[in-house]
């Protein structure tokens, strides 16, 4: 996910609201950051890439696959099979 750089800034900062941020990066019905905790997923890594002559930089964050810590919990439920074809034993 690639957002500006200036506007997380202004996030953090809180001279923007969450409202404003989410309304500027299209999360309104869709935020890339929910999904990823709700999957269980934590950021990995994040760069930061100049804008160039353009007046703002991007951060891009790369999420990782689903970590113990932060997934839901799943029981794991495996049928087992019996061996001895199911009579005492």
């Amino acid at each position: 996910m690639k957002l500006s750089a200036i506007s997380v800034l202004q996030l953090l900062a809180g001279t923007i609201s969450y409202d404003d941020f989410a309304k500027a990066h299209g999360f309104e019905n869709r935020n890339a950051f929910a999904n990823a905790v709700r999957n269980g997923r934590v950021i990995r890594n994040c760069k930061i890439e100049s804008g160039g002559e353009e007046n703002d930089d991007w951060i891009t964050f790369d999420f990782g696959e689903p970590d113990p810590a932060l997934a839901p919990f799943a029981v794991n439920r495996v049928k087992s099979t019996s061996a001895s074809g199911g009579s005492g034993g």
